[in-house]
This record gives structure tokens, C-alpha cells and sequence, in this order.
């Protein structure tokens, strides 16, 4: 006479069986890349990888250079008076080898007489370099907005060729560089707010903005050329009379002038 199973015991061993083929299965699938099984992050996988870090530190920086380059003047911030035929504007300098060029050849009277013979009207106009040396200086995210005051570069050679971006309102050849190139959504939206040529990134190396005599500026950039065939040569040269550079006050004293 056979014995009589237990319902229980013999649905427990069903339930079993099914759950040992399950785990199979989804073991079989697993491997196959099918189905992906997460798995809880060990201390090493939550922290972030040296690129990571460095990609944050990059988009950081660039947000300072930004809003560096739209704030007022600082305590701490070198200016410049630039004093020329159609007025005078005034730029305050962003830390770097290449400011410390501007100065050095300001104070040294590099720029007294110099003028600007390059006109692209309501674009940028530029002075000749003042010697066939070029140097290096570090980059910077500085964007070249209307007011932004430079050296212009060849190569990724950097000259002593003042560059002033001239344009104060953003064409639409240039909002459409900006799109194509992928900029970020303050890069783009600055340009928008304030006018430029994103198309001279990495053309121009930026150490300075205007912060005052635009209408100088505006003098200069509106004055007739030959246009793009000749060159953008200037038909009426603006000169330079002085540069003076403006350093912050020692604790204790005034404000030192340099010139």
C-alpha cells in the first residue's frame, strides 16, 4: 500500500523546482547580456573618475571666466585707460600671462602712437603687431562679446597684435556658428545678451573687457575701409595716444598708475 504524499510538502517541492529553474534562467540570461542585473556600487564605483572631476572642474572654471567677464571692476581687478583719437575706454584685465604682456608693453609706452589700422565695421578692429616675436600665455573660457580686448593668435602662436571684438549685436551667421559648434547655454545666451564674434574662439586670445567708453568704441569700429577684398584696411587711422594701467591700491595707499 503506498503511502499518501502531503499536498503541502508536495507544492513546496513544485514551488522549489520553479524557483531553482527561474534562478537559472535568469542566470542563462544574465550572462547572455539579456537582462542586467544591478548590483549595490562599491566605495570605488561612487566616487568620481579622474575625467569626471576634471570635466567639472573645467564647466567651474568656465563659469568664472564668465562671470568675471560680465562683472563690474573689483577691488582686486588691474584696469586700463586706453586714450585714443575717437575717445577714451577703459578695460579692466583678467589675471594671466597675457595681461601681464599688455601691461608690460603699456607701461613701456609700446602702444603710444600705434594705430588701429584693421576696421571690420560693427565686427572687430585690430592693431599691427608691434614685433614679429610671439609668446605663450595660458588659455582662458573668456568669449569674445562686444568689448572684449585681445591678442590675436596664428597657429596657436600668440602676437602682440591688439584685437578688439567691435560688435554689438549678434549677427546671424554668427548665432549660427555658436549653434553648430555646440556652446553651452550661458555661452550662448551671453552672446545673445551682449553681441560678439563666437567665430573668433580660439583666434583671439581674450585678457580684458570693457568696461566703460563704448562709444569710442563705436567711433572706431564705424569708421570707413577698403571693406573684406582690401583687407578691412582703414581708410581714416584712429591712433593710440597712451595706455595707462591702473593697479589696485596697496593696503595703506592710494591707487597705483603705471604708464
Amino acid at each position: 500500500m503506498s503511502k499518501k504524499k502531503n499536498p503541502a510538502a508536495v507544492l513546496a517541492g513544485v514551488v522549489a523546482a520553479a524557483l531553482g529553474v527561474a534562478i537559472i534562467a535568469v542566470a542563462a540570461l544574465a550572462v547572455a547580456g539579456v537582462i542586467k542585473i544591478d548590483r549595490p556600487a562599491s566605495s570605488d564605483s561612487v566616487e568620481s573618475s579622474p575625467n569626471e572631476s576634471q570635466s567639472v572642474a573645467i564647466e567651474e572654471e568656465k563659469n568664472k571666466d564668465l562671470e568675471w567677464q560680465t562683472a563690474d571692476a573689483a577691488p582686486e581687478d588691474v584696469t586700463a585707460t586706453v586714450e585714443t583719437e575717437a575717445g577714451a575706454f577703459v578695460l579692466k584685465l583678467y589675471p594671466g600671462a597675457a595681461a601681464d604682456k599688455f601691461a608690460e608693453l603699456a607701461e613701456g609706452g609700446s602702444f603710444d602712437g600705434v594705430a588701429f589700422e584693421t576696421v571690420a565695421q560693427k565686427m572687430f578692429t585690430q592693431c599691427p603687431a608691434l614685433s614679429a616675436e610671439t609668446f605663450g600665455a595660458e588659455q582662458n573660457e573668456l568669449a569674445c562679446v562686444y568689448g572684449a580686448v585681445g591678442f590675436a593668435m596664428d597657429g596657436g602662436e600668440i602676437s602682440d597684435s591688439l584685437f578688439v571684438i567691435t560688435a554689438n549685436e549678434l549677427s546671424g551667421m554668427s548665432r549660427a556658428y555658436a549653434s553648430e559648434h555646440d556652446f553651452s547655454a550661458e555661452r550662448a545666451a551671453l552672446y545673445e545678451e551682449r553681441g560678439g564674434m563666437p567665430e573668433y574662439e580660439g583666434k583671439v586670445l581674450i585678457f580684458g573687457q570693457v568696461l566703460s567708453g563704448f562709444d569710442a568704441l563705436d567711433a572706431i569700429s564705424e569708421g570707413a575701409t577698403n571693406g573684406y577684398t582690401g583687407g578691412y584696411a582703414a581708410e581714416n587711422l584712429v591712433k593710440i595716444f597712451s595706455v595707462t594701467i591702473n593697479r589696485p591700491a596697496a593696503e595703506g595707499g592710494g591707487a597705483e598708475d603705471a604708464q
